[in-house]
């Protein structure tokens, strides 16, 4: 089924189906939300920015100071079919006030992500969503001076990544 506008005709909008647009290529063409460029100092954009970040998409948020945590070469797609994934979608981003705060440790989740009522094709067994959860590790105190190990839940299994970040002070 097809998802086309209902507008008037003086609206401007073309008739058809709608193309979807990437978050990505919003700030392209927009620029940055508002709180983004108030100026306000520790923000984090997190979610599914459909291109790695290297992508020339994000010279945006690089141009603002702010430093992905997940590298390139960690994937964060899952199917049934390819469980260590094929692509870097999803990302959280950081301004650069809270470099100083995250702890370099930032990781994939990859297990518990079926559920055997979530069709996969034609059976079951299927992944929730292609997209895996992503999590970054930061200092509880203000001071960064407290520093305790990764947490891994019950048994869950994490794909780790260490971000080369350069902790200004």
């Amino acid at each position: 089924m097809e998802d086309r506008r209902a507008c008037l005709p003086s609206c401007g909008h073309r008739a058809g189906p709608v193309e979807p647009a990437h978050p990505a290529s919003l700030l392209v063409e927009k620029g940055l939300p508002a709180p983004l460029s108030s100026g306000e100092k520790d923000v984090v954009v997190l979610g599914d920015f459909g291109q790695g970040p290297d992508s020339s998409d994000h010279d945006l948020l690089r141009k603002e100071r702010f430093h992905p945590l997940v590298p390139a070469h960690t994937f964060t797609n899952i199917s049934t079919k390819n469980p260590q994934g094929s692509k870097s979608l999803d990302n959280i981003w950081i301004s650069k006030s809270l470099r100083k705060v995250f702890t370099g440790h930032c990781a994939v989740l990859r297990e518990g992500l079926t559920n055997p009522w979530i069709p996969d094709n034609w059976s079951w067994g299927g992944v929730a969503s292609e997209h895996c959860p992503v999590l970054a590790e930061f200092f509880a105190e203000k001071d960064g001076t407290k520093r305790e190990g990764p947490r891994s839940g019950s048994g869950v299994a994490l794909e780790r990544s260490e971000a080369n970040i350069k902790h200004e002070r």
